[in-house]
């Protein structure tokens, strides 16, 4: 084994020993961290915690200030756990004594509260809402109701209901998550539903405060876990992000609304049916991206702080251990915002749920641990004032002229104004015109038929996607499949772009294949976006294999794994790659990309093609440093044969060189070509030869030294990239960025969205820190002994389980033959990566990595 990857794998092992030492040690004695307010005007202080009040999700305060909060106990519950068997609504009393009181139990799964009229206490739990009686002083809760329900046969623990909010109308606001692709029915108390269709994602809906009235208020969600009005009727929804494509989002809901996600495009979000900030026509945008994990959000203007707060939005970022700020400000008929933390904690603060108190406090819960199980550890705090304002911050801005006009439009008979709705779907404001689709949705299509001709592209496109909406509410697919295909027909003839896109996603997502012949080719005239083109070959793919599948349902799985699991290249792949490579005339980034397709293929050619193109000394640099790059995945005959240009003039070329050699030290000859490049006076060269040499690099002692480095020298994102697709680091294993990569880890494509500096170098230095849950390590041993880890990817209620490897492969495990599954508290991602890079390694990658948006 080569010096550098001995010292890198050696740190590992310590790294992970001490973590697994660690975590036994601290599992009964962590406690919540005390958070720290960035405003010196607001003070912290504790009201509650572990063992009296533990893992706490929602609360809510009542009129005389006693805070409610509903205490978990059902979230994955570990096989030994000694806690209740249901969840729990616990009543904090600000200086009482003694512990919080119980006021209702026997819930399961529960998410969030909320204070109804008359003194009723609302509780969201995964598959309904339950409403309690509150009498007088009385803390124990009474005549528990049920008032709505979600039939499913989902069972995951959240994802379902989860966000709850009560309108200025009156109306109670619930929003669900997009419970994992199955569909879903909500019921109201009068039987009225809203059902919505397997792979549609997440909704919000209204309904009476006695459940009845329940109807469809938007679309497009993937978790719609946090919810608040402002003083202006303004619905803000916090969002949970796809698994690959931060950041989380903050949205202005409107009724009508699309939000643009479909768990049926898959569920890491980067599809290109799938829209996060209104890409694709008819779609959504947000307000601003949050922290990770947002779970709850409040109106400043339910507090007494200061006035500087006039207008702000509280979110809580659960995962990012901060509270967030946000000051929406006008731009069209909606809010955009930027955002700053207001409350930060270390890696034992995760606050969830936010209240207003009577006071103008706000109180929040924290969960403290990374666990996802439920774990015994938990926290209750409030935020004040040090001098409570006299007034309330107000709720600002006031609704600018194209927010009045799109709320006109909401109320608008669409009968009698559908000639100025029609118009409306030109207005440049996409919230203007989604109102306007929404309400002409509800004519027959026909009606709209005959507006097509002489309207502009962008009523066009309007009036398809309100003839979709149209004819989805006029009953079966077969009875409406022949006016589909003529819209969609139409629509891919058109000549605009927008109406393309609109029509074409339509097609695919209806499986409507057979729009009339010639519409592929139609797609190839002037003016097809990068958006169209890769739509087109989605529809491409879909629906060649639809014609050669009786079950479209069968088919639509195929292809989505088709999508998600990268294959090796065919023998013709291989052969076109090659001719690109040798074919000095085509230009650079499709040569750097046919270069790329022949990273570690052991094709003679390819092998040829490659070594031809790196001893070539009039070839660029960076082509010569990628064919490198590639060439460190095959024999290491083909790499080692290149250790003379370690003295290439090049520097990249020569870097290259370096850092394949250092997994080959035993092969003769390398050692002291190493060595000599490691006394060349070639700064980069020699730094990289001697950590392959097994000396280890000088490194900052912690985050802050880091990012003093980082900020005094930037590195460079093109040999970032290299270094992220090195056998060095292999990053590239097992995350995808851009199509390329694995699939073990989350995609990073849009990292830097939702990523600062200082959480990009927390996750290289010790990923375990602060894991996502989908991404910890599993471990399961058979009855047979054998044993297998990875990262989960389902298990069924029998106790089956799939696992996916580092190389991207499954297995399956049934239940069985389980003899014990253990959920590690450890990242896959292991320890100590940056041990073995050099610092300009580091400064690289960190670039790279920030580049990714």
């Amino acid at each position: 084994m080569n010096g550098r990857v001995a010292f890198a794998q050696a740190g590992r092992v310590r790294v992970r020993m001490l973590a697994h030492c660690l975590a036994a040690i601290s599992f009964a004695l962590v406690g919540a961290e005390f958070p720290r307010s960035l405003d010196p005007e607001l003070q912290i202080e504790r009201l509650a915690g572990a063992p009296e009040l533990v893992t706490p999700v929602g609360c809510t305060v009542d009129a005389t200030g006693r805070i409610f909060v509903l205490e978990s106990h059902t979230h994955f519950p570990p096989q030994d756990y000694s806690g209740p068997a249901s969840d729990r609504i616990r009543v904090v009393v600000p200086g009482a004594p003694g512990p919080p009181l119980v006021a209702a139990e026997g819930i399961r799964w529960g998410m969030h509260l909320a204070m109804g009229p008359e003194g009723t206490l609302y509780v969201t739990h995964r598959n309904g809402v339950l409403r309690y009686r509150l009498e007088g002083d009385a803390v124990r809760a009474l005549d528990r109701t049920v008032i709505l329900t979600m039939e499913t046969r989902g069972d995951y623990p959240h994802n379902g209901i989860g966000g709850i909010a009560f309108g200025p109308d009156g109306w109670l606001y619930l929003g669900t998550g997009e419970n994992l692709g199955l569909p879903y029915a909500i019921v109201g108390s009068d039987q009225r539903r809203v059902a919505v269709r397997a792979g549609a994602g997440g909704v919000v809906v209204r309904c009476r405060a006695d459940g009845s009235g329940l109807e469809g208020f938007a679309r497009g969600f993937w978790n719609a876990f946090g919810m608040t009005f402002d003083r202006h009727e303004r619905l803000f929804v916090v969002d949970n992000d796809p698994d690959s494509r931060p950041p989380c989002r903050l949205l202005d809901v409107i009724r009508g609304g699309n939000y643009g996600f479909q768990f049926r495009h898959g569920r890491d979000g980067l599809s290109p049916l799938i829209a996060w900030d209104g890409e694709l026509p008819g779609t959504l945008g947000m307000v601003a991206g949050t922290g990770e994990a947002p779970s709850s959000i409040l109106d400043a203007a339910a507090t007494r702080f200061p006035a500087r707060y006039d207008g702000a939005l509280f979110v809580t970022a659960t995962w990012d251990h901060r509270i967030e700020v946000f000051r929406p400000v006008p731009v069209g008929a909606t809010l955009r915002s930027d955002r700053e933390p207001l409350v930060v904690g270390g890696a034992t603060f995760r606050p969830v749920s936010l209240a207003a108190a009577p006071d103008g406090s706000l109180v929040f819960t924290d969960w403290v641990k990374s666990d996802y199980p439920v774990h015994g550890a938990g926290a209750l705090w409030r935020l004040s004032a040090r001098t409570p304002s006299a007034t309330p911050p107000r709720s600002l801005p006031p609704p600018s002229e194209p927010e009045r006009m799109r709320r006109s439009f909401e109320q608008a008979d669409p009968v009698r104004a559908r000639e100025l709705l029609e118009q409306a779907l030109g207005d440049p404001d996409p919230f203007v015109r989604a109102t306007a689709i929404h309400r002409l949705s509800s004519l027959p299509e026909a009606r709209l038929d005959a507006s097509w001709a002489g309207g502009s592209p962008r009523e066009r496109t309007g009036l398809l996607l309100a003839a979709r909406g149209s004819l989805e509410l006029a009953g079966p697919m077969g009875q409406r499949r022949d006016r589909e295909k003529a819209w969609i027909g139409r629509g891919l003839r058109d000549e605009d772009p927008e109406v393309r896109t609109a029509a074409l996603v339509w097609a695919i997502e209806e499986d409507l294949g057979d729009v009339g012949a010639g519409a592929p080719e139609v797609l190839q005239v002037a003016g097809l976006t990068p958006l169209l083109a890769e739509l087109h070959a989605v529809a491409v793919a879909k629906f060649q294999a639809m014609s050669h599948a009786a079950e479209t349902a069968a088919v639509t799985d195929a292809v989505v794994q088709v999508w998600a699991i990268p294959s090796r290249p065919s023998p013709e792949q291989i052969a076109r790659s090659v001719a690109r490579v040798r074919a000095c005339q085509t230009p650079l980034f499709l040569r750097l990309n046919a270069v790329m397709d022949l990273a570690g293929t052991d094709d003679p050619d390819a092998v040829n093609a490659l070594q031809a193109l790196v001893r070539n000394a009039v070839e660029p640099a960076q082509l010569r440093a990628e064919a490198i790059l590639s060439l460190t995945g095959t024999h290491h005959d083909h790499v080692t044969a290149l250790k003379e240009l370690l003295d290439d003039p090049e520097e990249v070329v020569a870097v290259e060189v370096a850092r394949a050699l250092a997994g080959w030290l035993q092969v003769p000859g390398v050692r002291p070509a190493l060595q000599a490049a490691a006394t060349s006076g070639r700064d980069r060269v020699a730094a990289l030869a001697s950590v392959a040499l097994g000396t280890p690099p000088a490194h900052p002692e912690d985050v802050e030294g880091w990012i003093r480095l980082l900020d005094a020298a930037p590195g460079d994102p093109e040999r970032g990239s290299r270094v992220f697709r090195s056998a060095t680091v292999a990053c590239a294993r097992c995350h995808r960025v851009q199509g390329r990569g694995g699939l073990l880890g989350p995609d990073l494509s849009t990292i830097r969205r939702g990523s600062d500096r200082e959480k990009l170098l927390w996750s290289l230095l010790e990923p375990s820190r602060d894991i996502a849950p989908q991404f910890a390590e599993h471990r399961v041993e058979t009855v047979g002994g054998e044993q297998y880890s990875g990262r989960l990817v389902s298990q069924d209620p029998d106790g089956t389980l799939v696992l996916m490897g580092g190389d991207g492969g499954r297995t399956r495990i049934p239940g069985r033959l389980v003899a014990a599954h253990l959920a590690g508290s450890l990242s896959l991602m292991p320890e100590g990566l940056t041990a073995a890079l050099t610092v300009d390694e580091v400064r690289d990658l960190m670039a790279y990595l920030e580049n990714l948006r």
